[in-house]
């Protein structure tokens, strides 16, 4: 039995059991953030609330089906979520929420090739009483230092994972994000904005950060979508709910009429966007 556990050991129980589920089907999975970060390089940072992991790329979808096959339940699949469709949100009666990475904003460019890397590097963590790789501390401080880069107000990261850090190892850091093509993340939580101001992925960083304009959102993703492919997905993207920030909202999983009912609140929402922006700009009388 779970309940009434604190959330700290649940996570670590949500971290166990994805990983006892990744070794039955066979998926590499790097355990990220909160409680599977070395300690001595996170000083004053909560456990957190919930459980991450990064997945092989190639593993994705049989981790997913085995997951599901363990009594979690999907409540937002990659397409659902960020700029990137960088996770998945998953939960367990018993363990809480779990958020599966199929790559990881900042390495979005070439997943499988961060992926690599991270695993080439990885290092062996007890949680929950199950051995959890996760990636070694250079790993971390990349890792942690893009998550702030998009998540206004995670100082005490950029402190850990930056400024804390010698010359030298922040040097080791800038050379991984070169080599991964997490340049631009890197230089956002680092206060280096300046030198990649040139950058097409300046505007969804921003965007994704602020979380302020849904219209100027879905601008950027378009302008960043190249080839007729990508934007017929975008296009029916657009339509499609959350689900995970409509049970959010309701507190409890949608059904499929509250999915009908939000979908047509966000097409309206739209439509207005779409004609407020045909409109002339009144000027103000001086």
């Amino acid at each position: 039995m779970t309940a009434g556990l604190p959330t700290s050991v649940l996570v670590r129980f949500a971290h166990a059991s994805v990983q006892a589920v990744a070794d039955r089907v066979g998926a590499d999975v790097l355990h990220i953030k909160g409680v599977s970060v070395d300690p001595s390089a996170n000083p004053g940072r909560p456990a957190g609330t919930d459980a991450d992991v990064l997945v092989r790329p190639a593993h994705v979808r049989r981790l997913m089906r085995g997951l599901v096959d363990h009594d979690w339940l999907l409540w937002c699949d990659f397409d659902e979520g960020s700029l990137f469709e960088h996770a998945a949100s998953l939960h367990h009666d018993s363990y809480g929420m779990l958020d599966v990475h199929q790559n990881f904003p900042g390495f979005h460019h070439d997943p499988a090739r961060a992926f690599e890397a991270l695993w080439q590097s990885r290092v062996a963590r007890d949680i929950g009483g199950v051995t959890c790789p996760a990636p070694g501390l250079l790993g971390e401080h990349l890792l942690l230092l893009l998550h702030a880069a998009r998540s206004p107000g995670k100082t005490l990261d950029v402190d850990n994972h930056w400024t804390r850090l010698s010359p030298a190892e922040r040097d080791e850091v800038r050379l991984l994000a070169d080599h991964l093509g997490a340049g631009v993340g890197l230089a956002l939580a680092i206060g280096e904005e300046g030198r990649v101001r040139h950058s097409s992925e300046l505007a969804l960083w921003h965007l994704m950060r602020d979380n302020s304009d849904r219209l100027g959102e879905w601008r950027a993703r378009w302008r960043n979508a190249h080839g007729v492919v990508p934007r017929v997905r975008l296009l029916v993207r657009a339509t499609r709910v959350n689900r995970f920030d409509l049970g959010q909202r309701l507190g409890r999983p949608p059904t499929r009429a509250d999915v009908r009912r939000d979908w047509w609140r966000r097409a309206r929402a739209g439509g207005l966007s779409v004609l407020r922006m045909g409109r002339p700009q009144s000027r103000k009388s001086s």
